[in-house]
């Protein structure tokens, strides 16, 4: 791995406060950590677009889940949330279009994949900020019911 190119290390500020929704987040991070090291290897570029592909189901897997988590606690301004999923979705479809039009998957560049990652970076540092509270404060109000 050069030294220009990092790998996503998970940390507690990226957690949501949810324990299944920071395990999906850590299965991106380690996801794009495997695409970045496999574009760097220049013997097995081959497989980048399966990855790619592996990426996006995950990401649907990601936003599913976390679209069933704000609908459940009746998160307000869903829509700014939804916002930020279709941005990573459009991102991610315009580079398996990349990939599926090059004869070569290092035609693709360590760019756009970086890029990639940062748009889940923001979103995850930026709109699940704005919800995290929200969520929390939710899980407060049922365990009190519950007790």
């Amino acid at each position: 791995m050069s030294k220009k190119t990092q790998l996503l290390q998970w940390t507690k500020k990226y957690s949501l406060g949810d324990a299944a929704m920071d395990e999906e987040q850590k299965k991106m991070f380690d996801l794009f950590n495997e695409i970045l090291a496999e574009i760097e290897n220049t013997e097995s570029e081959k497989n980048l677009p399966m990855m790619i592909n592996g990426l996006n189901d995950q990401s649907k897997q990601f936003f599913q889940a976390e679209e069933k988590l704000l609908k459940f606690n009746e998160c307000p301004d869903y829509e700014l949330h939804a916002k930020g999923q279709r941005k990573f979705t459009r991102t991610v479809i315009e580079l398996r279009r990349k990939i599926a039009d090059t004869e070569t998957p290092e035609d693709i560049g360590i760019e756009n994949v970086l890029h990639l990652r940062q748009i889940l970076i923001d979103h995850i540092t930026t709109i699940h900020k704005i919800f995290s509270p929200f969520l929390r404060i939710q899980a407060y109000i049922r365990n009190q019911k519950n007790k």
